[in-house]
């Protein structure tokens, strides 16, 4: 094995986090962000504090998204593709600035270094050296590198510079102008956070899409589907998301409303004088709303505002009988309802209550007809391993987008902690599921990445055993031999039962027996013992 020689040179790349920019990173970094503007107490619970120590600095300095002591506001509003990231490269670099507020160099003049160096070059046209015009730029002794990276990013983005190569081990780089240089190049100085944001706001990837209105998440256990609908909701005001999850009892009256028996304080009054004497509890029927129908309300009376129904678990309820005739409502043309539908005499008499003294179509005011306002987003998560689910026809599902939520390491670096050593979560999650594919031929029974949680990075051992071994031993294998060597141990096979002592506890040999069939790779090494 050859032997890693690390460079002698020291200093700062001048170029924020540009020597690890890629559309793939790019691309990742937008997968991991929020899609809203949060709060920043909200975007740092979310975010965890590791990312916080180190990682937040390249997508920050990418202009991804900046905090500006009260709120986050992302760059992107959905996910982007591989061919938007590179254009988005491409824009960021053609606007590069160096000096910015996540470095600690001080420039003489401007703050942005294509700028500065076109300066430099205007000003002394004989002067070429690249290494020679930064030094003139930075404000002190700050030590910086010039390397083939910095080159050819500039070259290849800025459309501005030309670079030449002479000596990469000298740091000896020639710079000149592309006689179009003044067609490209726009000026902006002294930034805030908020300036160097909104300096990449030109960059046309692409259009930006709209929230879907109706969408279902899919895919296996732990992949994320409710947070993902959780990061869209929680930058919309509570009072504005309702959340619903269906179950196999759930019907009609408990998706959309229904007279029910309620305590009311009703008047007691003197029979003979006609005067009120008092108050008392009486149990009376009236109108109670359930989730679609005040979602339903919030859209008509909030017409500017995003309003989110969410439905959890969809598919564990029969769909055609909680939807009913709400179902037609799904069609839509330009977000609203396409046909409408008669509403119920109880339903009809709650709607023209509550929108006494609004301004809308007289139909819907009146509670006559329903009508699925183009501000109501109703979203869903179904969960594909679940058993003793009612199946979703297909007229159903065409009326909803499918996103699919793959199996990936979301990069929290989670660890399977035990007293002694720490194991890689991901890779268990990795392994396993190559053993539940090989002997279930299911990708619906795989484990996702949050299957289950952690507290402060780490799962352990109570927690690996009572939610995993748990859900592999009794919904997994439990009608397949297991004949797989990660389920043998010195004295057969690893039963469920051996995952526990006498005790009732977990019993960390046996996980460790597990873990290390599988070969998942250890994070921390095992405690050594004192030699004598």
């Amino acid at each position: 094995m050859s032997k890693v020689v690390k460079s002698e040179k020291k200093g700062s790349n001048l170029i924020c986090r540009v020597s690890n920019v890629t559309p793939e990173m790019v691309q990742r970094y937008v997968q991991r962000l929020p899609k809203t503007i949060l709060k920043e107490s909200k975007f740092r619970e979310l975010m965890g504090a590791k990312w916080f120590q180190n990682e937040h600095q390249a997508p920050e300095q990418w202009g991804l998204y900046y905090i500006d002591g009260t709120n986050y506001y992302p760059r992107f509003n959905r996910d982007i593709t591989i061919k938007e990231a590179e254009r988005y490269i491409y824009g960021w670099i053609k606007r590069l600035i160096v000096i910015n507020p996540y470095t600690r160099f001080k420039t003489m003049n401007d703050s942005r270094l294509v700028e500065s160096i076109v300066r430099q070059l205007e000003q002394n046209p004989d002067e070429h050296d690249l290494k020679s015009i930064v030094a003139k730029l930075i404000d002190g002794d700050e030590p910086f590198i010039i390397n083939e990276i910095i080159v050819n990013v500039l070259n290849k983005y800025s459309e501005i510079l030309h670079i030449k190569t002479i000596n990469t081990d000298e740091e000896k780089f020639e710079v000149y102008l592309y006689e179009n240089y003044k067609e490209i190049l726009k000026t902006k100085y002294n930034m805030t956070k908020k300036e160097y944001f909104d300096s990449f706001n030109d960059i046309n990837i692409s259009a930006s899409q709209p929230l879907p209105l109706q969408q279902i998440f899919y895919g296996a256990p732990g992949t994320g589907k409710s947070h993902k609908v959780k990061e869209v909701t929680d930058s919309i005001t509570k009072e504005f998301v309702f959340r619903t999850t269906f179950h196999p009892d759930s019907d009609y009256s408990t998706f959309v409303g229904a007279y029910k028996p309620t305590m009311k304080q009703l008047p007691i009054f003197n029979q003979q004088t006609g005067a009120q004497i008092g108050v008392e509890d009486k149990i009376v029927y009236s109108f109670v709303p359930q989730a679609f129908l005040k979602a339903y309300v919030a859209a008509w009376k909030n017409q500017d505002q995003p309003v989110f129904l969410v439905i959890e678990e969809i598919n564990r309820g029969n769909c055609a009988q909680i939807f009913g005739d709400i179902f037609q409502l799904l069609d839509r043309k330009d977000g609203v309802s396409e046909y409408p539908i008669k509403a119920d005499q109880d339903i009809r008499d709650y709607l023209a209550k509550e929108f006494a003294g609004y301004d809308m179509d007289a139909n819907i005011l009146s509670g006559e007809e329903l009508v699925l306002p183009a501000n109501l987003h109703i979203w869903a998560t179904m969960n594909t391993s679940d058993q003793s689910l009612f199946p979703i026809d297909s007229a159903f599902k065409r009326r909803w987008d499918w996103k699919y939520m793959p199996i990936h390491d979301v990069g929290e670096n989670w660890t399977i902690a035990l007293s002694d050593v720490e194991y890689d979560w991901w890779d268990f999650v990795e392994k396993i599921n190559n053993v539940i594919g090989n002997m279930t031929s299911s990708e619906d029974k795989k484990l996702g990445y949050f299957f289950c949680k952690a507290c402060n990075g780490k799962i352990n051992a109570e927690t690996f055993v009572n939610k995993v071994v748990f859900y592999l031993w009794n919904d997994v294998f439990k009608d397949y031999e297991l004949s797989d060597k990660a389920f043998q141990d010195g004295e057969g096979k690893l039963t469920f039962n051996k995952f526990y002592t006498p005790s009732g506890e977990a019993n960390e040999a046996t996980i460790k027996t597990l873990l290390e069939n599988l070969e998942v790779k250890k994070e921390v090494n095992e405690i050594e013992q004192p030699t004598e």
